[in-house]
């Protein structure tokens, strides 16, 4: 009887220790189930647009390397530092739109660019702060980053729109952030706060664009069958490069996960039609027009030669 009592008890120690375990484990599994789908509050308030530059990728290599090389040479051949920054930035600038707009294939970046350095012909500056603002826009539309969008993000965009409406004065840009932001707003990977603000600053936008003048850019300016022949052809190619997108797969952002095709598609179609929208009702200088069509030409000409060679073997 003695053994048996104690066996028992044994049992018994054993069921409560049993059932101990699986509530802890139960509750540490509802914990992070739960925890996994709260943003963090620290994460919100970071930004997040950014990408690194791993300079042990031959391709980044020779970006920073050719980009110096141009900042020097521009310098010492023209006697002015500003000049050289400009020039130097502007290809790095050049390559990095090209990669968001193409991040399938390296190689049509650097196409891009060799129709960028035509520029240093008659080479009259950058408006850098819009082709940084549209860099940020587009890596916010495509999720490149692989990033939640933040409350961070969404100043910044507005903070570089806000720059270019007072000192460009134009309606043009509130209207492209407005539209970059509706875009954006897609993604599933936007945390709340940012969510509602995006729609704040969107309805902003598109009062500002409504409020502020627009002018006749460069395009309506200078109407001519050469101008109409150029924005035939980038459209021409702008199409053909975002047919092609359909069939790359296998895409991932920064941290990993796939990147969706669909959302690399709105991020080109966002960009065309923003370099339709500043020939039309801008007056950049003609390094930025050139760089901002050296974009689609360089990657769409790069996909419509890759395609030919594939189909001819």
């Amino acid at each position: 009887m003695t053994n048996d009592s104690h066996r028992v008890k044994v049992a018994g120690s054993m069921n409560r220790l049993g059932n101990a375990v699986m509530q802890e484990n139960h509750g540490k599994a509802i914990q992070v189930l739960t925890s996994s789908h709260r943003p963090r509050m620290g994460a919100m308030h970071r930004f997040t647009l950014g990408r690194k530059l791993d300079v042990n990728y031959p391709t980044n290599r020779w970006v920073i390397i050719i980009t110096l090389v141009l900042m020097l040479g521009v310098w010492l051949q023209r006697g002015s530092m500003l000049a050289g920054v400009q020039v130097g930035l502007g290809f790095f600038l050049c390559w990095a739109l090209a990669r968001e707009v193409d991040p399938a294939h390296d190689f049509s970046a650097f196409l891009a660019t060799a129709f960028y350095l035509l520029s240093l012909l008659s080479f009259d500056g950058l408006e850098l702060s819009l082709l940084f603002s549209l860099l940020l826009l587009l890596r916010s539309i495509s999720g490149v980053c692989g990033r939640a969008t933040t409350l961070v993000d969404q100043g910044v965009l507005f903070g570089f729109t806000a720059y270019l409406l007072v000192f460009r004065d134009s309606g043009v840009y509130p209207a492209l952030l407005s539209l970059g932001l509706y875009l954006a707003l897609l993604r599933d990977n936007v945390h709340p706060p940012a969510r509602a603000m995006g729609r704040v600053l969107a309805l902003i936008s598109i009062l500002a664009s409504v409020l502020w003048p627009w002018q006749a850019g460069i395009a309506v300016q200078h109407a001519s069958l050469f101008y109409g022949f150029i924005g035939i052809f980038v459209l021409g190619i702008s199409l053909t490069h975002y047919v092609a997108l359909t069939t790359d797969t296998g895409m991932h952002d920064d941290m990993g996960k796939p990147l969706m095709t669909y959302r690399v598609q709105r991020s080109h179609a966002f960009y065309t039609m923003a370099l339709l929208a500043l020939l039309l009702w801008e007056n950049l200088s003609l390094a930025t027009y050139i760089l901002l069509i050296s974009v689609l030409l360089g990657t769409g000409i790069y996909r419509t030669l890759v395609s030919c060679i594939g189909r001819a073997s």
